[in-house]
This record gives structure tokens, sequence and C-alpha cells, in this order.
């Protein structure tokens, strides 16, 4: 089990609560925020080791949040989640800081590998 704290920043319920107990179960600390400023605020009080950022949300999207999470908290690695993908979002995303890009419904097996790796972890399949 890890002792790893994600945060998970989306304004769609279903997706905090699906993202967060799948990663739950493998063992991760999580805590979510449906908007930036909600964001914000739990990142500048609690230690978190990732950030899942949707790109589409009501009060700031991704884009614009990206680079003030990157300059508040330099060495923060983000993971851009979006169900609107496209080449060109992805580019950006990435030039802005993203560790990873994943498309929206994600494959909890994808995503626990994708976790893994991000954090330095050894792969282990629990979901």
């Amino acid at each position: 089990m890890s002792e790893r704290s994600i945060l998970l920043i989306d304004d769609d319920a279903n997706i905090r609560r699906t993202l967060a107990l799948i990663l739950q179960r493998a063992g991760y600390q999580v805590s979510t925020a449906r908007q930036a400023c909600e964001a914000i605020s739990y990142l500048e009080t609690h230690h978190v080791d990732l950030v899942f950022l949707d790109l589409k949300m009501p009060d700031v999207d991704g884009m614009s949040l990206l680079p003030k999470i990157h300059f508040l908290w330099s060495k923060m690695p983000v993971l851009v989640l979006t169900a609107q993908p496209t080449p060109e979002a992805e580019a950006e995303a990435r030039q802005l800081g993203a560790v990873s890009y994943l498309t929206k419904p994600v494959d909890p097996e994808s995503l626990l590998k994708t976790v893994q790796e991000i954090l330095g972890e050894t792969p282990t399949l629990q979901y």
C-alpha cells in the first residue's frame, strides 16, 4: 500500500468518485476538488504527491490552472485528464508542464500504471 497523496480536480462528481475509488483501492490517499479555487486552497495547506487536472471546468480551465500550479509548486507532477482530446491540447498541456495526458474514460489498469510510473513506484495491478 502506498501512502502517496493525490488531488483530483474535476467538476464532474461521477469522475471524481470513480477515479477516487480506483486510486483508494490501490492504496492512495485521495482528495478531490471541483474547481480551481478549491484546488489551490487545498494545495496551500496539504502535501500532495500528484495532481489530476481536468481541462474543462466552469471557473478556470485546466490549461490556465496548470501554469499557476507549476508557478506555486514547481516540482508538482500534474496528470491532465480530458474527455475531448486533441493533439494540439496534448502538446499545449505538455508544454505547460503536464507529465502525462489521459483521455476519459480512463481504463483503471492504465490509470494505475501511469500513476505508478509518475510516482516512481513498482507497478501493481490492484483496482
